[in-house]
């Protein structure tokens, strides 16, 4: 089986913009225990990646510097938007975050697309809040070999999410990582849609589609 070939349970979520965001401590503590459950049962630990902005002298943002990432509460006094203990992040730009169980170097060196995918972005991060209808975009992929009851509690995670979020939008499909591409192997994978909300919500149902980005059809 090539890398590109394995085939997911794939789950793509809008949210309500009024609720918790899932990069605050707040709201993360409500996926926690589900995402544990499914990051420990993967063949090998998860390994994390945040794209956030951190002010700096002269009204300039420098890119988070968070150094090798894993699911814990250590690397997440690192990274999570936690305003209690630490307010200053009130000031910080967040973009996303994703984690791949196992890691992707791992899953590089296997030639094997991880276990499960999960990939949050701030669509508040484009554009000013009035202008967005729905935060955040979700991008959540379980494999489907790992078997039913592993899917179950992957189901499971995004039935939480959706229920967090106030979810206005969920849909799923099953697909695999990526299409096959004579040039560059696969384009398309499972690992690249969250960098646009249209692309993902093609790849499992097209008909959603209205127009540009923030023009999902609801």
């Amino acid at each position: 089986m090539l890398f590109h070939e394995r085939l997911y349970q794939l789950h793509i979520i809008l949210g309500d913009k009024n609720q918790p965001a899932l990069w605050e401590a707040k709201g993360w503590q409500f996926i926690r225990a589900n995402l544990s459950k499914v990051t420990k049962a993967a063949r090998g630990p998860a390994s994390l990646n945040s794209l956030q902005y951190i002010p700096a002298l002269g009204n300039k943002y420098l890119d988070g510097k968070f150094g090798k990432l894993g699911l814990s509460e250590k690397a997440e006094k690192k990274w999570l938007h936690d305003y209690v203990n630490f307010p200053e992040r009130k000031d910080w730009l967040f973009h996303s975050v994703e984690l791949w169980a196992p890691g992707r170097t791992t899953c590089g060196n296997q030639n094997l697309a991880p276990d499960v995918y999960l990939g949050i972005a701030n669509e508040g991060y484009y554009s000013n809040p009035a202008a967005v209808i729905f935060n955040p975009y979700l991008v959540l992929a379980g494999a489907v070999d790992m078997g039913e009851e592993y899917l179950s509690d992957v189901n499971n995670l995004a039935t939480v999410i959706c229920q967090h979020t106030k979810a206005i939008l969920h849909i799923h499909k099953t697909i695999p990582w990526g299409k096959s591409n004579l040039s560059s192997g696969f384009t398309d994978a499972i690992g690249d849609l969250l960098a646009d909300v249209t692309h993902g919500v093609d790849r499992v149902d097209g008909t959603w589609l209205s127009g540009p980005r923030y023009r999902v059809g609801l």
